[in-house]
Order: C-alpha cells, then sequence, then structure tokens
C-alpha cells in the first residue's frame, strides 16, 4: 500500500512515464479489436488516453473539456465515447492485464502466483434512476444501501496485485434487463450478466482466467461455500480461503462443526513449534489442523486453526482451508495473505483514482466504462511501480556486466596467446616483432587498464 500510495503521490513526477506506459500497453490495433472505432474527429486512443490521464491531474472531466478547455475535444465527445454500447470495455481490460501479468510472472516463481476474488460495495445512494441500481447490503456498516456489488478478480504474486475482470452486479429478485435491447447486441449481455449471481460470475472468471497458469485461487468466507469450493476443484484450481466456523465437516467417522474439531486437533511437532508464530507474525498464533472433507464430498481438505492475540474476542478462531494437502502451514498462510492486496487495491481506487468522483452516469453502458477507465489507471501504477522498485527487473543491466565480464576474460586470453607467442619467437633476431609488441600492448592498454589482473613483466 505504502508503495503504491507513494506512486501516486509522485504522480506529477511519473506522469510522462504512465502516459507512455499507456501508449505502449494500448495500441490502436488492440482498440480496434475490441470495437473502439471512430469515423472522424479524434481518435479512439487520444479520447481513452485523455480520460485515463484525468486522476493524475486531480481534475475532472468538466474541468478539462468543459470549463478550462484544456482537451483537444469537446465535452459531449467524451461523453458519447463512454456511452457507446458497442465498445467492449471488458475485453480491452484482460487483454492488456494479460499482456502485464505475462510480463511480471517471471520475476516470480509459479507458486507463488495466485488469483482473487472478492466483492465491495458501490454506493449510489439518491438515485433513483440510476439503471439496474438495487438495494444491497454492507457487510462493513450491517445496513442495506442503494448500489452495485463490484465484484472484482485479480492476479496477485504477493508484490503486485493486477485486476484482471469486473462486474457491477445487480439484484436479480428486484431487476430485469430494461426494455428495448435486442439479445444479440453486447448491451443486453452486459445487463444479463449484470443479473446472474455472484459466485456464478466468478466461477466464469476463473474459468476464463486459466491461460494465466495460476494453480492458486484465495477467497473470503462469502465465496468459501464447499459448493462455490468443488466447482473451483473442478477448473484445476486449488483453493486457499477463510471458511466459516457453522460449516459441517466429515472427522473421525461423523459430522462435526468446528468447534469439536479443535479439541482434537494435530498437534504434531511442526505445528507446536510453529504456535510461537515466530515464522509467520507475531500476531498470529497457529493451534493445529486436522484433515477433514465436506459432507457429500470425498476430497480432503486441511482446516488450519489459528487466533489473533489482538482480536477482542479471545476464543474467535480463524479457520483457513486449503485443498493442497501438500503445503505446510506456513506456505498456507503465506498464499492467504496474498488475498489482502485486493483489499488495498479497491481502497486505493476509491481514494485516489477516482472510483466513485469519476462518473455520476445513470446508463450502465457509461458506468462500466468508468470503473474499466479506473482499473486500467491501477494497472499502469503497479506495473510502473514494479519495474522502478523491484531490483529483478534489472535483468539486462546484469546482462551487460556478463558481456563486458566475458570481454575482459577474452582480452586476458589474447594477451597470454600473445606473450605465448612472444616466448616461442625469442631464440629468432626478429627486430619488428619487439615493436609491434609494444605498440600493440600500448594500444589495448589505452582500451581498457588490464594491469589490474594481468602481469605482464
Amino acid at each position: 500500500m505504502k508503495n503504491i500510495v507513494s506512486s501516486l503521490k509522485n504522480s506529477a513526477k511519473n506522469f510522462d512515464k504512465i502516459a507512455q506506459l499507456s501508449k505502449r500497453l494500448i495500441p490502436s490495433s488492440l482498440l480496434s479489436k475490441c470495437g473502439f472505432k471512430k469515423e472522424k474527429g479524434m481518435s479512439c486512443k487520444t479520447i481513452l488516453t485523455d480520460l485515463m490521464m484525468l486522476a493524475f491531474e486531480n481534475k475532472s472531466l468538466y474541468q478539462k473539456a468543459g470549463k478550462d478547455k484544456e482537451m483537444n475535444g469537446n465535452l459531449k465527445t467524451y461523453y458519447r465515447f463512454l456511452e457507446n454500447e458497442k465498445h467492449q470495455w471488458e475485453k480491452l481490460l484482460y487483454e492488456i492485464a494479460e499482456k502485464v501479468v505475462f510480463e511480471i510472472s517471471k520475476l516470480t516463481t509459479h507458486r507463488r502466483h495466485v488469483l482473487v476474488i472478492d466483492d465491495s460495495l458501490y454506493e449510489r445512494p439518491c438515485s433513483k434512476k440510476v439503471e439496474l441500481s438495487a438495494w444491497q447490503f454492507d457487510h462493513v456498516d450491517h445496513v442495506n444501501k442503494k448500489g452495485f456489488r463490484f465484484l472484482t478478480v485479480g492476479w496477485a504474486d504477493g508484490y503486485s496485485f493486477i485486476p484482471l475482470m469486473f462486474r457491477l452486479v445487480s439484484s436479480r429478485k428486484t431487476q430485469t434487463v430494461p426494455d428495448g435491447y435486442d439479445k444479440r447486441t453486447l448491451a443486453y449481455k452486459r445487463r444479463a450478466d449484470a443479473l446472474k449471481k455472484m459466485t456464478d460470475s466468478a466461477i466464469e472468471f476463473l474459468n476464463k482466467a486459466k491461460t494465466l497458469g495460476a494453480q492458486y485461487v484465495t477467497c473470503d468466507s462469502w465465496f468459501s461455500t464447499p459448493k462455490t469450493i468443488r466447482q473451483i476443484k473442478n477448473l484445476g484450481y486449488d483453493v486457499v480461503c477463510h471458511v466459516k466456523s457453522n460449516y459441517l465437516y466429515c472427522f473421525d467417522n461423523g459430522l462435526y462443526k468446528a468447534k469439536f474439531i479443535q479439541k482434537h486437533l494435530d498437534r504434531s511437532k511442526e505445528w507446536c513449534d510453529l504456535s510461537g508464530a515466530k515464522k509467520i507474525n507475531a500476531a498470529i498464533v497457529v493451534l493445529g489442523s486436522a484433515k477433514v472433507t465436506f459432507k457429500k464430498d470425498s476430497d480432503p481438505i486441511r482446516l488450519l486453526f489459528c487466533k489473533l492475540k489482538v482480536s477482542k474476542n479471545p476464543d474467535e478462531l480463524a479457520i483457513i482451508a486449503c485443498t493442497d494437502m501438500s503445503l505446510s502451514s506456513v506456505e498456507i498462510l503465506e498464499l492467504y495473505a496474498k488475498r489482502w492486496s485486493i483489499e488495498v487495491f479497491f481502497k486505493t481506487c476509491r481514494g485516489f483514482l477516482g472510483f466513485e468522483d469519476d462518473s455520476r452516469a445513470l446508463n450502465y453502458d457509461t458506468m462500466v466504462a468508468s470503473k474499466t477507465i479506473c482499473l486500467l489507471r491501477y494497472i499502469l501504477i503497479s506495473y510502473n511501480q514494479r519495474f522502478e522498485s523491484d531490483h529483478k527487473t534489472f535483468s539486462e543491466m546484469f546482462y551487460l556486466f556478463c558481456d563486458a565480464i566475458k570481454d575482459m576474460c577474452a582480452l586476458n586470453f589474447a594477451w597470454e596467446l600473445l606473450f605465448a607467442f612472444y616466448d616461442w619467437a625469442k631464440g629468432m633476431t626478429i627486430t619488428c616483432l619487439d615493436d609491434f609488441v609494444s605498440l600493440f600492448r600500448n594500444f589495448i592498454r589505452e582500451l581498457a587498464p588490464v594491469d589490474g589482473f594481468l602481469s605482464i613483466s
């Protein structure tokens, strides 16, 4: 979080870098592939770049294009661009995120890559005419609020987080697709997808993200129902998630809840050594683990029972479930800790990237467009911050040094060969050879200081 925030505070210095990254990662061919086309006027790439740079200048679209008229196009030009129903924003976001992930994934091992699922509340209060807006339960304030569930699936390796796909989810109990849309169009399909269950949308996203090669999926207790875990396992992933304590587990030929299983934990030497939590975190105490299965399920899972020292309730347990039985307790907690990067992502988008203040549109397509632009900004910042602070990205400099070392070794070999030839020709009365060697040695010394590693008599 500190690295991302520091990059945002220095956005004035990094403005040119981010603009260059935007031009490189979002070529015109990709925009054309995703349905971004214009017959006349400004190009789609110029309009999209102007919209993405607004957050880094701390100005709204009205201030830049309407009031101050600092942008090239008219204010209505940008509004028409955002409202266009034929623009495939979801495809554009995934194509760019996939390109960035393939570059970043080379810096870490494959076992550290995870996919993270989570949702956040996108609140639209006092907006009765917002398309598909519905009452949503806020798990933080424990009240119902008008708006959408902002479902997101992202890729993380413990250092960077790249959002892959998102969906503004409404409620199918109170909302339906408005009339007037052809079922074959992208606009109708986008609104029909908004009425799907969040778990079904998450499974759909994970199935599409199989091309990235991530092995693990992390999520909180809302997505960790036995049915969802089974569906994720069928896609070929292993799940590391926080589970609720009221589930029934098959343990010791019976169905029991977590509190009963806690009394019969596996207290092997490994878990007893980790009870001090020195290898994990000073605030976490690992109580033990148990091998169980869900009801009507044959695949085993490992339950890791943890306790937080800073918790207000001393009896509160944190139960982490893992479907990969080969992982140790430290590896399980390290994989689950990568889930926190999506919380940082939500907070950064809300506080710095104009997630809620960028657009107060009533049209659903415009809301999808503005949220996609917000996520593209985060991808550019995360990409720029990774390649400026991670020492592994200095690979080109490392290979340049390696080439220099090889050249020095070749130079050393040339000197040895020359002096071997000189010793062989000592008995010959050839004066020009001495002159040639001395001149050649002076010439080589001007090119490279070889006295430090060659002893020339």
